[in-house]
């Protein structure tokens, strides 16, 4: 017998309690016993999905179901499961679901815990990072550490061209794999939309599917039923719902789409508010991961945010976009560089540099050697990462999972005195100190020591290589 996956996408889910049970318990029937022409739609008359149980399951059900109890609702739901083992259960947006029952005289994860015996495995997802974290961070207490969290970091040019191949079976040329990174900022779920867009032209219209990249993508981002664009109205809406300051938080993002990156004061200058409130406001949603700090300056968290929250204050959105839309399209493209422009001047220092590298490798294992001068055989890069930018522009990060890794950043010499100040102000496992070059002396202390990496410009170039960022260039 095989596994059964189960999967419920909450952000879909009634916002009503009861009619969110009863929509989940739909789900799971129809995860668990449909036929391959039968559609999710037929389940939502639970009358119908109730009748595809077994006899002995269903008599139970209905009676339970009658009694209108949330508590009951949801054991019921999970109850049902267990008859079904082995069951992968998958609930993607985690925080709505959550979100959906605040307040009521429920313990949704108690219950949870409760019905996760052998054979059952939960797989819980969202795209709000501070929710998430926050979330694993109770789950770890509350399921005696059974859960693992995985952070997904964008991917890289081999990673991208692996999955594009995979879609379209086809030998990809290298130039149509580094425009799709480009455009997507390596985020799986747009590299997937725009290649399978892109496939559907090509049907169409002849051509390779790498042809028709860039429409594909525009189409994704703009249109009714663009797929990139119902995530950004996603983010933009529930996002900013989640703000304390909601109005200060719209007008905040719709600025750094347009003139960013920009320090708070900057904001505050721009939209003519308090400091205050500005920091408070770009703070939370850095938290919320719609904004991401480069040094101390702040931008939308992609380029394709940053692109849609300019275009949408056209008001255009159309149904179909083909290449005899050639005025829209030259918009877009007039768009797509100027936001293009905000990006590239993140990158005017070494210690950003740098700093956005170590943002991409975050979950990446490395060979010792890959990583510079250390005795360090194997390191796997924590999900976690922090930054302390100091006055002088240089830089301190923390990366935690289960060990904690200091680094320092300086575009210099490193010395033990480098090593010595990370030390007495972060205690970690490891250091990692990251600079122009290293004298002798920190050179020989880290090939005595098995928890010092040295990392040089050539080492992180070749590293900025393998994974299809660009290179840093005196």
């Amino acid at each position: 017998m095989g596994v059964s996956v189960v999967h419920v996408d909450a952000e879909f889910l009634p916002r009503d309690p009861l009619l969110a049970l009863r929509r989940i318990i739909s789900w799971f029937i129809y995860w668990l016993t449909a036929s391959l022409d039968e559609l999710p739609e037929l389940f939502f008359d639970l009358g119908y999905a109730l009748n595809k149980l077994p006899e002995s399951m269903r008599d139970f059900a209905i009676r339970l179901l009658s009694l209108e109890d949330l508590d009951a609702l949801f054991r019921i739901a999970f109850r049902l499961l267990l008859n079904f083992r082995p069951v992968v259960v998958i609930i993607d947006e985690f925080q709505d679901f959550l979100d959906i029952f605040r307040g009521e005289p429920i313990d949704v994860l108690g219950i949870i815990r409760e019905m996760l015996t052998g054979g059952i495995m939960l797989i819980i997802s969202g795209s709000a990072l501070s929710t998430m974290r926050k979330i694993s961070s109770d789950f770890k207490s509350r399921f005696f550490g059974q859960f693992e969290v995985l952070e997904l970091r964008n991917f890289n040019v081999k990673e991208v061209w692996g999955l594009l191949e995979n879609i379209w079976q086809l030998h990809v040329p290298e130039v149509a794999v580094r425009l799709i990174l480009k455009k997507t900022d390596g985020f799986p779920y747009y590299i997937v939309v725009t290649a399978k867009k892109a496939w559907e032209y090509h049907c169409s219209l002849g051509d390779p599917p790498w042809r028709y990249i860039d429409l594909a993508y525009f189409h994704e981002l703009v249109t009714v039923d663009g797929r990139i664009n119902a995530h950004c109205r996603y983010i933009w809406n529930n996002y900013i719902l989640r703000a304390k300051r909601r109005k200060y938080a719209k007008d905040i993002l719709e600025i750094l789409s347009i003139k960013g990156p920009l320090k708070p004061s900057e904001i505050a200058s721009e939209l003519s508010i308090d400091y205050d409130v500005a920091y408070k406001t770009i703070s939370e949603l850095e938290n919320l991961g719609v904004v991401r700090r480069i040094s101390d300056k702040y931008v939308p968290f992609s380029r394709t945010l940053a692109l849609w929250l300019s275009y949408r204050r056209m008001s255009i959105e159309p149904s179909e976009l083909g290449p005899e839309n050639k005025e829209l399209l030259e918009i877009l493209r007039e768009l797509e560089r100027k936001i293009g422009k905000i990006y590239e001047t993140i990158g005017t220092t070494f210690e950003i540099w740098v700093q956005e590298l170590l943002s991409r490798i975050v979950g990446m294992t490395f060979i010792g050697d890959e990583l510079g001068i250390t005795k360090i055989g194997e390191l796997k890069v924590p999900p976690i990462i922090r930054y302390n930018v100091k006055l002088n522009g240089e830089i301190d990060a923390i990366l935690e999972n289960s060990k904690k890794i200091a680094v320092s950043i300086k575009h210099g010499i490193i010395t033990p005195k480098t090593l010595g100040k990370l030390s007495r102000k972060i205690k970690a496992n490891i250091y990692w100190l990251i600079g122009k070059g290293f004298d002798t002396q920190i050179v020989n202390k880290a090939l005595r020591s098995k928890n010092i990496i040295l990392s040089d410009i050539e080492t992180l170039n070749r590293i900025a290589k393998k994974i299809g960022y660009r290179k840093w260039k005196e």
